[in-house]
């Protein structure tokens, strides 16, 4: 038999030291299966919530905003570097960890068992988008990209393992859509209610289809007391709608605002981030309290570009469960392709996503 220590001390810091492991285990499930350089960053994970969360009291860890996130090597402690723990305000199982979502997940697969597998992520055209939208082309290394075909590359490397592909525009008066619509009392710019969107594109999507994503040039909003949404999914639909966001009515001043009229960066971070962040949503993620991630909730657009792009340890896992991707390989096509999105349509969000991405790579490779 095993000796036991007699120091009451110790056995409560046993006692912490199992549960702390516990927690962990259920927020990320067992590693042992997976390839090196995934079980490294996962174990990170592990590390930063061990070390900086679950051996404090609630609401005692500092906050910090991804931008700063992206230049840590001045902390103490490295595993910072790459993600950060949000504060905590609840025991680490009440948020959705990677076992609760695998079981959701597990029971739904029980019920799709005899259907055709569905792999493909479908984007959707929604009516006309102004001649600059239309005629954009970004030209790189092996191919000439429209705004859309654009949008098609981020999500094959982002959802590596399904396929992505953009379907004819289509027109909601020519279709008959029956689509709620408002002038906002504030902006006075048309908006569209999103939920009606949903059952029609679920009619759209291909019978291969994983999901379908709608995108918009004319604003939305979710319901008559609310003021605006970026964009919004439905799970029970598989589908999703979202927009530019050119008239939101927070902080909006009539004489100072002004249209999009070109194509620049930060556009195109925007819909990096709502498609990503969505189409995650349609694969079962709940908003994620563990870490800053691409996951969190945001309340505007303002908070939603200074999020990260990138998923945290916990989502990711549920991420890799879906796609089957190698975590490395992944990484390293992400960083070309944004690095290239930098080199053309430099903004701040893509330089630190690109400087992230570096710091991963050299983390996941050395030693």
């Amino acid at each position: 038999m095993g000796a036991t220590s007699s120091n009451p001390a110790e056995q409560i810091s046993t006692a912490e030291d199992q549960s702390s492991t516990s927690n962990v285990q259920y927020l990320l499930g067992d590693l042992q299966k997976l390839a090196p350089s995934a079980r490294k960053l996962f174990n990170l994970g592990k590390e930063c919530l061990t070390t900086s969360v679950a051996r404090l009291p609630f609401g005692n860890e500092p906050e910090l905003k991804f931008q700063e996130a992206t230049n840590l090597a001045d902390l103490q402690d490295p595993d910072f570097r790459l993600f950060r723990p949000l504060k905590l305000t609840q025991p680490l199982y009440s948020g959705q960890t990677y076992v609760k979502w695998r079981s959701v997940r597990d029971v739904q697969n029980v019920y799709a068992f005899c259907a055709p597998v569905k792999t493909i992520i479908y984007i959707q055209p929604i009516d006309e988008f102004p001649e600059f939208i239309q005629k954009f082309c970004l030209t790189t290394k092996r191919l000439e990209l429209t705004l859309f075909s654009l949008l098609q590359s981020f999500c094959q490397i982002y959802f590596s393992g399904f396929d992505s592909h953009v379907l004819p525009e289509v027109n909601i008066k020519d279709k008959q859509w029956q689509i709620t619509s408002r002038h906002h009392s504030v902006t006075e710019q048309k908006q569209y209610l999103v939920g009606d969107f949903f059952p029609y594109l679920q009619r759209l999507m291909p019978s291969n289809g994983l999901c379908i994503l709608g995108l918009t040039w004319t604003d939305l909003y979710p319901q008559d007391d609310l003021n605006f949404v970026l964009g919004e999914s439905s799970t029970v639909h598989k589908s999703a709608i979202f927009c530019f966001g050119r008239y939101e009515p927070k902080g909006f001043d009539k004489e100072t605002h002004r249209d999009i009229k070109e194509v620049d960066g930060l556009l195109i971070f925007k819909l990096l981030r709502i498609i990503s962040h969505e189409t995650c949503h349609l694969l079962g993620f709940q908003h994620c309290t563990f870490f800053h991630c691409a996951m969190n909730e945001s309340n505007s657009i303002e908070e939603a570009i200074t999020q990260p792009l990138f998923l945290c340890p916990v989502c990711l896992r549920k991420l890799q469960k879906c796609c089957g991707f190698n975590v490395l390989e992944r990484y390293k096509v992400m960083a070309g392709f944004l690095q290239e999105l930098q080199e053309q349509l430099p903004c701040e969000q893509f330089q630190s996503a690109v400087n992230w991405l570096q710091m991963c790579l050299q983390y996941l490779e050395e030693g």
